[in-house]
């Protein structure tokens, strides 16, 4: 990986070459201090995947499949006859230093959010709403959105959600021969979003006008709880709806 070196205001910036990231060192402290503003701004498995990269631009010929499949795809990528004569300078071995730090601050978040997922399916399940403050979240009286998250919880599984570089996902659909309905827990960088609706008629359903069908297309909505992703914990943010 290449770098680019600029002085400004007493500061030190280094662009990588796939300008995803600068990191700052202050020239006013003998210990240098990275700014991690715009990694934090990236998924855990965009950061791997931008520290990996460090070595692939060295020729690190990769042993976990991921990422030697997504390299090898790469113009640029030529693999070194061994991996014993690669080296990383002070720079690359810093960068790839704080992309660890914020990476190892991200997974300890995660898994934070999963079991507190977890946590709220259980008090969900027992319907002890006095807990629900937890995440700040007062559904006291609201025994409609009580209903919907045990939904979404019976149906999902949270031991099955797959991250690709930017989303993680465990998402149901069900056709009971009258409508479709979706369920699904999503991850982005920031969020956890749970959803769940009815969301068209069924594959079998016949024509509107053959009198039949008792389907109603006033019937479709969609409810969608958003919760942030901090060091803390989840938080619960809103309830959106359509329909």
């Amino acid at each position: 990986m290449t770098f680019k070196t600029v002085i400004r205001h007493n500061l030190i910036y280094i662009y990588t070459s796939s300008l995803l990231f600068i990191s700052t060192i202050s020239l006013s402290q003998n210990t240098p201090k990275y700014s991690e503003k715009v990694l934090n701004e990236n998924s855990i498995e965009e950061l791997a995947l931008m520290r990996n990269e460090i070595l692939a631009k060295k020729g690190y010929v990769f042993t976990n499949s991921k990422y030697s499949n997504y390299f090898e795809r790469q113009k640029w990528y030529k693999p070194a006859s061994s991996n014993n004569t690669i080296t990383l300078d002070a720079n690359e071995n810093t960068l790839v230093d704080l992309i660890k730090k914020v990476e190892t601050k991200k997974k300890e978040m995660r898994v934070k959010a999963l079991n507190d997922l977890k946590e709220l399916k259980r008090i969900i399940n027992s319907n002890d709403k006095a807990q629900l403050s937890k995440f700040a979240l007062t559904l006291n009286k609201d025994t409609y959105y009580i209903n919907s998250l045990k939904s979404i919880f019976d149906v999902c599984n949270i031991d099955d959600i797959n991250w690709t570089q930017k989303e993680g996902l465990n998402k149901v659909s069900i056709d009971n021969g009258d409508a479709i309905s979706i369920y699904y827990i999503k991850f982005t960088n920031t969020q956890v979003i749970l959803s769940e609706g009815r969301i068209q008629h069924s594959e079998i359903f016949g024509d509107y006008g053959d009198g039949y069908s008792s389907y109603e297309s006033e019937d479709e909505y969609v409810t969608w709880y958003f919760f942030s992703i901090t060091e803390q914990g989840l938080k619960f943010q809103k309830i959106d709806g359509a329909g």
